[in-house]
């Protein structure tokens, strides 16, 4: 019995030296050689930062140093390791985050929730997919694993470990497992601590099937990405659509629906992020996008104005000079030039050309030949006048906008984001009361921005009953990165980001967005066909102008000649005229 008890001292002395110089251990070493067996489990592939940098987080009552004093040298000796602090990060300052935390919750028979909860809210040291070995007192894992269990769920943390602490360092741990849970399939999974072998088992990849894991999307309007039908989001179609309806629904067993976006948190939005100390699980979907300026075509020009001054000032000084060369030839040589010149060239006659003197004929020619260019150049002037494209001018750009007098519409204006173009903005009072007066009519005489794509389906548009015409500017108001962001405690955000990247790189994504771009270029072709052959008033407006204005004008010469002739006949003398009789005249003679 002395011998038994003397080579059991014997191998106590010898296991607790073999702890103290960090050497490899034995099975029946309790808590040493898990931790270094977890942190020595290879890493998925995709998990950014494969080399393990361990955070530690621990508290004023702990003790792991008195019960097990070689966990942390163990750690340090093979990892770059970091302590967590309480002190506040300062924004754009933040250290490098860990991939495998050692959360010291030793020493509280109750796990310390509002504590930990501040510690990850205000001054996280780990990444949302990092490895937690979390060592507790076997009262407080009997007790509060729910609690713990809720706290990971609550902040995003799939793959942890519930590790009970031995009492010390030399007592056996063949009857103390270690404990996860799979919130996604509600499997709880426990391994013991001394089956090195399979601890695997506690950090699976859990995201491989989200068992219809459900989620609210947040979601606008913006063609092609969301396309929202007129009975609501819950049917949402575009890329963003068929990206979560390939990955999530087929791929991930994930269950989503999408709503508009209002002040209810959603676990997705889509180009609606917003900035975080930590987390931001933000995606960019590697194109740019933004806000384009959807404005009215001015359709009310000055028709009269150029109908009736055609011509620059240099060809009237030229077409008065003309009129007084043909002057003169008549004045100072009456028998070559025997008939009026302007008038012979406007409304002909003159007798027989070729029986003219030759000079005659070659000032008639000249004229004509005047004649043709000035007619041609004015029915080109009428023919761009009906041209939409040739005579309305327009903004393009941004700078030609800014120089307009042009005014925008919004429904809640950001001064911050439109910049120096917020002095356009109705303010919205102004705008209140112009949508109950006018109702869509206010996009008549009233620029917007929107979504580029919105806009585009807009101006392309043709199936409005109260339809009329607008364009887009060519340079974009507002330009952004087009993302989609998760929520901070999001558990999924990782893997989405990964297989949106595979999601790209297969071509998946540029085909679906080939595929949106055609009904674009289809309401293009469209518009182009009907506007081929179908005429609107307003195409002919300044030929009724100009057909009104002869009238007038005709009108004016006809009633002013009329009323010169009345005045020249009423100055003129009346004649008497003295009538004779027949009879009278031979009683006068006899």
């Amino acid at each position: 019995m002395l011998q038994k008890k003397v080579i059991f001292a014997v191998f106590s002395c010898f296991q607790f030296s073999l702890c103290a110089l960090q050497l490899p251990f034995s099975h029946e070493c309790n808590l040493s050689p898990t931790i270094d067996a977890i942190v020595q489990i290879q890493r998925h592939r995709y998990i950014p930062n494969f080399d393990a940098e361990v955070c530690i987080i621990t508290t004023a009552v702990s003790t792991l140093g008195h019960t097990h004093p070689n966990v942390v040298p163990l750690l340090s000796s093979k990892n770059p390791v970091s302590f967590a602090t309480h002190n506040h990060i300062k924004r754009m300052l933040l250290r490098k985050y860990a991939n495998l935390v050692l959360l010291d919750a030793t020493g509280w028979e109750q796990f310390p929730v509002k504590l930990l909860m501040k510690q990850f809210n205000e001054n996280p040291c780990h990444f949302i997919d990092a490895r937690f070995i979390v060592l507790v007192t076997r009262s407080c894992f009997v007790n509060d694993r729910p609690t713990i269990v809720k706290l990971f769920v609550q902040h995003g943390i799939v793959n942890y470990a519930i590790v009970p602490m031995p009492s010390n360092s030399t007592e056996p741990v063949h009857n103390i497992s270690l404990y996860t849970e799979n919130q996604f399939s509600r499997a709880k999974i426990y391994v013991p601590m001394n089956d090195l072998d399979h601890l695997q088992r506690l950090y699976a990849n859990k995201l491989l099937n989200l068992h219809r894991y459900h989620i609210r999307i947040g979601v606008f309007s913006d063609f092609p990405y969301i396309i929202l039908p007129k009975h609501g989001a819950y049917h949402a179609g575009g890329l963003i659509s068929h990206f979560f309806n390939d990955v999530g629904r087929k791929k991930l067993n994930l269950s989503y629906v999408f709503q508009i976006i209002d002040d209810e948190e959603v676990e997705a939005s889509f180009n609606a992020a917003s900035f975080r100390e930590h987390f931001q699980h933000e995606i960019d979907l590697r194109e740019m996008g933004g806000m384009c300026m959807l404005c009215p075509v001015d359709t009310g020009r000055d028709f009269l104005t150029h109908l009736l001054k055609p011509f620059s000032y240099g060809i009237w000084i030229v077409l008065g000079a003309v009129y007084l060369v043909c002057q003169f030839l008549q004045h100072r040589y009456p028998a070559i030039f025997c008939y009026d010149l302007t008038l012979l060239t406007f409304f002909g006659g003159g007798g027989v050309e070729y029986r003219q003197a030759f000079a005659f004929r070659i000032a008639l020619l000249i004229l004509a030949m005047l004649l043709f260019f000035l007619s041609e150049a004015y029915n080109t002037k009428i023919i761009s006048l009906m041209s939409l494209s040739k005579f309305y001018e327009r903004p393009e750009t941004m700078f030609e906008f800014r120089a307009t007098d042009f005014r925008i519409v919004l429904e809640s204006p950001r001064p911050l984001l439109l910049g120096d173009l917020y002095p356009k903005v109705l303010n919205p009072r102004e705008t209140a009361r112009l949508r109950r007066k006018l109702g869509i009519r206010l996009y008549r005489h009233y620029c917007t921005i929107i979504a580029c794509g919105d806009a585009w389906l807009i101006a392309l548009s043709e199936f409005e009953a109260d339809s009329f015409p607008m364009y887009v500017l060519r340079e974009k108001a507002i330009e952004a990165t087009q993302s989609m962001q998760f929520a901070k405690n999001s558990p999924i955000a990782g893997t989405m980001k990964r297989y949106f990247g595979l999601y790209c790189d297969t071509g998946l994504w540029q085909r679906q967005k080939d595929r949106h771009n055609l009904i674009l270029e289809g309401l293009s072709l469209m518009r182009e066909t009907f506007s081929e052959v179908i005429f609107y008033y307003e195409d002919l407006q300044c030929v009724w102008i100009l057909v009104v204005v002869g009238w007038l004008i005709s009108m004016i010469v006809f009633v002013g000649e009329v009323v010169w002739c009345r005045m020249h006949k009423s100055k003129q003398k009346p004649c008497r005229a003295v009538v004779l009789c027949g009879d009278a005249l031979p009683h006068k003679v006899s």
